[in-house]
């Protein structure tokens, strides 16, 4: 998921995210180096949060693929935390639902 919100938004918009919630992985992104899994449990919740809701704006379809990813590949969700996917996923949906 990160490295699709990545892809969305650019690694220095990304990365300025992350640094501001004081995430270590910032560095890594301008970098340009992928996410591992590893690192991107070190994500807080907050920023994935911000991240997807920027990406949203920038690009509406970043929903419809994240979800897509996630139900071709469940075991991302053990990987990357189920509650982040949860609370990242109904911050879109109430953002989506205050749009129409």
């Amino acid at each position: 998921m990160a490295n699709a919100l990545i892809t969305t938004l650019g690694p220095m918009v990304v990365s300025r995210i992350l640094a501001q919630r004081g995430s270590p992985v910032s560095s890594q992104i301008q970098s340009g180096q992928p996410i591992s899994p590893t690192a991107a449990e070190q994500i807080p919740a907050d920023a994935i949060e911000a991240l997807a809701h920027e990406a949203e704006q920038k690009d509406p379809s970043i929903i419809d693929r994240i979800s897509h990813m996630y139900s071709d590949q469940p075991a991302l969700i053990k990987t990357l935390g189920g509650m982040a996917m949860v609370v990242t996923m109904a911050k879109i949906a109430q953002s989506q639902s205050r749009a129409r």
